[in-house]
């Protein structure tokens, strides 16, 4: 008797689900002249069956979707935090209004599916009834969520109620209530999720592990709290039951719970737990099995070329040749493209001279994307002396003659020939005088000696030996008190003949 009024019960909250889904676009009216902006996600608490007071608040609770991805960094508050809570809207104390962007800085990629809870903030700080988890994307922007007061099971917690939460004028089949199997095997919601279907949600009830259910699957789950309790207990139910149930629930056809159950990843997990469905026994209309995919060759789509600076990429993606449908989607990377090497230049440049090599940096760059690809240093032949012709200079008595040579403008190197093949010193160009200047008594030294011959000379003593011409040191051709004092100042080293001769040409 439980039993049947049980399944009568589940078939009226079918029916009122069906005519909540029906009435979508018609119902909870907002009040007359109101404009939602389009930055904005709103509430309307009429009709939800809360009693709001003065004070009151809803909190408005986004997960899901991109979040704490890569691809969008951010992170959703927690449940509970004072930033989620809405506020009034101006003159319309029923709706309820915030703007994730500008206020939570949250980010939402177009597209992608979010999802949405609905709670009543009691004052001061009191958490009071909520909605059902609802999808959402940037297209319900500037839209209105509204229950329509009916109560459901809540889709993660069974032991709460939810109330049933829609948008206006937004398909249900498309962002509404997610469709869910809850933790004792009750399917909720009308809204699958992106990237799922009514197949592959079944598959993930009884394969995946859920946190939320200390590890266990979600079947195993449902199992514990269904299947291995007492008969005679209310909620009692064999697995051909609880299997027919979620099956009809999400409508779906026996073969195709049957496909489910032979996966391989389900049967892994229920090879320690019975499982006493049958497909003869099952209530569930026969259908088609599901239909099975043909892979064809892979494309590729979403390229991005590569260059020579950076990878490119495309998404490798095989589809079904009897459906078309996508099977398998897979990020590839294109290698960088090798650099396209320019002509070379040349930088950091030494000039060269006679008397030591220059170089410079030979360079080459990519002329795609500037690069340098390669640097060596090569080297600049030293240059061409620039020679003049220097005469030959005769020696005289006192002071020495130089050979004819060539001299180099630059370096000041000297050459005995036009070509500068044959380098030669300052000293090997010297034609020596005829006797040492100074050397007045004629012993081949100029020292003291000769200085002192020189002033006996001058004040008219009588000295043994006497060179004139060489006492005559400062070359003006006469000897006086001059020639004795630079005598003196070259024996003292204050000067030399070469630094007097420089003052005093010729």
């Amino acid at each position: 008797m439980f039993k049947k009024f049980l399944s009568l019960l589940l078939a009226v909250m079918m029916v009122v689900s069906v005519m909540a889904v029906g009435v979508v676009t018609s119902t909870a009216a907002t009040s007359e002249g109101f404009k939602p902006e389009s930055t904005k996600i709103y509430f309307d608490v009429d009709g939800t069956g809360w009693t709001m007071g003065a004070k009151d608040k809803i909190a408005f609770y986004m997960v899901g979707g991109d979040f704490d991805t890569e691809a969008n960094p951010t992170k959703p508050l927690a449940w509970g935090a004072s930033k989620l809570i809405g506020t009034a809207t101006a003159n319309e104390s029923g709706i309820f209004e915030i703007d994730p962007v500008a206020k939570l800085g949250y980010q939402f990629t177009p597209g992608v599916q979010y999802k949405i809870i609905f709670a009543q903030i009691i004052a001061p700080r009191n958490w009071g009834a909520q909605t059902c988890s609802l999808f959402f994307t940037t297209d319900c922007f500037g839209h209105v969520a509204y229950s329509d007061g009916t109560e459901m099971e809540n889709d993660v917690d069974s032991t709460k109620k939810s109330k049933t939460v829609y948008w206006r004028d937004i398909d249900p089949e498309e962002n509404g209530p997610v469709l869910a199997i809850t933790s004792i095997g009750n399917v909720v919601g009308s809204c699958v999720e992106q990237g799922k279907t009514k197949y592959t949600l079944l598959q993930e009830f009884f394969a995946e592990e859920k946190k939320d259910f200390n590890g266990k699957t979600g079947y195993q789950n449902a199992h514990s709290y269904k299947c291995e309790i007492d008969p005679s207990s209310p909620g009692y139910k064999t697995e051909q039951k609880l299997i027919d149930d979620i099956g009809a629930g999400l409508g779906l056809s026996k073969d195709e719970v049957k496909a489910v159950l032979e996966e391989e990843d389900v049967v892994a997990k229920l090879k320690d737990l019975a499982c006493s469905w049958s497909y003869d026994d099952s209530v569930l209309p026969a259908g088609t099995a599901p239909h099975t995919h043909t892979p064809g060759e892979p494309v590729q789509e979403n390229v991005v070329p590569a260059s020579c600076s950076q990878e490119g990429s495309y998404d490798e993606v095989v589809y079904c040749t009897e459906c078309q449908e996508e099977i398998s989607r897979e990020q590839k990377t294109i290698d960088k493209l090798a650099h396209t090497p320019g002509e070379p230049v040349q930088e950091n440049v030494v000039p060269a001279s006679c008397s030591a090599e220059g170089s410079y940096d030979e360079v080459v760059y990519c002329t795609e994307c500037n690069a340098e690809i390669s640097r060596e240093q090569k080297t600049i032949d030293k240059t061409a002396h620039s020679l003049t012709f220097v005469p030959e200079v005769p020696a005289t008595d006192t002071k020495d003659g130089v050979k004819a040579h060539y001299a180099c403008e630059n370096c000041d190197k000297l050459f005995a020939d036009a070509d500068g093949a044959e380098e030669v010193t300052a000293e090997s160009l010297v034609i020596p005088s005829k006797f040492v200047r100074g050397d007045v008594n004629g012993d081949g030294v100029f020292d003291a000696t000769d200085v002192t011959v020189l002033q006996r000379k001058l004040v008219e003593y009588e000295v043994e030996t006497y060179n004139e011409a060489a006492a005559d040191v400062d070359g003006d051709g006469t000897v006086d008190v001059i020639d004795v004092t630079l005598m003196q100042r070259v024996l003292a080293n204050i000067t030399t003949w070469e630094a007097w001769d420089a003052k005093h040409p010729a």
